[in-house]
């Protein structure tokens, strides 16, 4: 203990009693040797010097212990310093999950939401991992072509596509989940009108001809309808035909995603058979639109009406009320070709016209 007490006062008052005047007395007073010197006591940030090359085993372990102090009171601030500067002092120890925990706290340490967790824990999130693997999908297997042909087409062309790999929608009317049409010659059909109002590819059957030659897909804008790089690869349209064409490269090239040529419109039909108001709703739908119900005609935008009303209907009367334009159904075809837009007052009822004089569309 002697030895151990004269290596402390060396340590951290840098004075030996060992060498003192007065060490042979055990009372001996060094209060006022003290005083008169200036004592530093032992700092976590300022490391005292030794004064000699070699330090004896006590101090050695004093030095030590006083760094292991500093880590820890350096590194209180930070959960995870905290959790290091632990292990420093008492050394790492087995990291246990309690069997009886409930499975929220089992969660929470695995997706990592402990306070104080001196391991990592991977864990993937599974929405992440699901678009990491579609984004590989879709760069080893190129976009899917899924074609829609008019019946007059199908006998010829439908071989060639599928001989490529490709699908045929066998439908009757416009599918939302088709990527390319195929045209002879572009006319007023609901198949085209539904492609033009949602971007589709409105190609010409040389495209086809020209895939099975190569024995490949080629690109769709060299045989795209409308498309000023087509030019020396289809035919030149005339007419109505050429509007429908210039139309279908308009929308497919300006259309962004998930958007149509309705997009923002929620259009009311109202007045026909069943069959035109479920072909008019298709064109709507197809071109990003919403057709609003009957239960819900004070949210419309527009109302696409049968001219032939007879006599004024009260909803009629409450879209007048309300601005609504009452429009003739062929609007909705002349906004897809038409360039510029078509006026909504010239498509007005005429009946109703005088109704919306002070309106402006």
């Amino acid at each position: 203990m002697h030895d151990l007490r004269q290596e402390m006062w060396k340590k951290f008052f840098d004075f030996d009693p060992v060498d003192s005047p007065s060490n042979g007395n055990k009372n001996v007073d060094v209060s006022s040797d003290i005083k008169n010197k200036k004592v530093q006591s032992p700092s976590i940030t300022d490391k005292a010097e030794p004064t000699c090359t070699s330090k004896s085993p006590v101090e050695e372990g004093v030095t030590q212990h006083f760094e292991k102090l500093e880590k820890c009171l350096n590194n209180h601030s930070s959960k995870e310093d905290s959790s290091k500067a632990s292990k420093a002092l008492n050394g790492p120890g087995p990291v246990s999950t309690p069997q009886n925990s409930s499975s929220s706290d089992r969660k929470a340490t695995k997706i990592g939401l402990v306070d104080s967790q001196p391991i990592t824990i991977d864990w993937d999130d599974p929405i992440e991992t699901a678009y990491k693997m579609s984004s590989m999908n879709i760069q080893k297997n190129p976009t899917e072509r899924k074609f829609l042909l008019g019946s007059d087409l199908e006998d010829v062309y439908k071989p060639i596509i599928e001989g490529l790999g490709g699908e045929v929608l066998n439908s009757p009317t416009f599918n939302i989940s088709s990527t390319h049409i195929i045209v002879e010659n572009p006319v007023r059909s609901e198949k085209l009108l539904c492609s033009l109002a949602s971007g589709k590819w409105v190609l010409h059957v040389n495209y086809l001809h020209k895939c099975k030659e190569m024995e490949k897909w080629l690109p769709e804008e060299d045989f795209e309808c409308g498309n000023p790089k087509s030019a020396n690869n289809i035919p030149k349209f005339s007419g109505f035909s050429s509007l429908i064409a210039n139309a279908a490269y308009k929308w497919r090239s300006t259309l962004g995603e998930g958007q149509g040529a309705y997009s923002g419109m929620k259009i009311a039909v109202m007045n026909f058979s069943t069959s035109k108001k479920k072909q008019y709703e298709r064109l709507i739908v197809a071109g990003g639109g919403v057709v609003v119900s009957e239960t819900c005609l004070n949210e419309a935008t527009h109302c696409c009406l049968d001219p032939w009303i007879g006599s004024m209907p009260d909803f009629v009367k409450m879209f007048i009320k309300n601005n609504v334009p009452c429009v003739r159904p062929v609007f909705l075809g002349e906004y897809l070709y038409r360039h510029p837009k078509p006026s909504v007052r010239d498509h007005l009822l005429p009946i109703l016209k005088d109704f919306y004089n002070d309106v402006n569309f």
